[in-house]
């Protein structure tokens, strides 16, 4: 399984895409970059398949257990 680094994912997003994971993850763009983004907060269990989900759609080869590494190992 490959190392998923969702700091330097969310950073090389436009503003657009950005928006569009926010809304689709049921949340806004500055909560992601206050809690997420520094991995200060763990996205409830909804969240993180709303997330996922959302980031799916940009890096398709993304898993849920890559997602969940990268707030668990922070």
């Amino acid at each position: 399984m490959n190392e998923f680094d969702f700091r330097l994912f969310w950073r090389e997003l436009s503003e657009e895409q950005k928006e569009d994971i926010a809304r689709k993850a049921n949340t806004t763009v500055a909560y992601i970059k206050t809690h997420l983004v520094f991995a200060r907060r763990i996205p409830s269990r909804e969240r993180m398949k709303l997330l996922h989900s959302a980031c799916s759609e940009y890096q398709s080869d993304l898993s849920l257990e890559q997602l969940l590494s990268f707030f668990y190992a922070a």
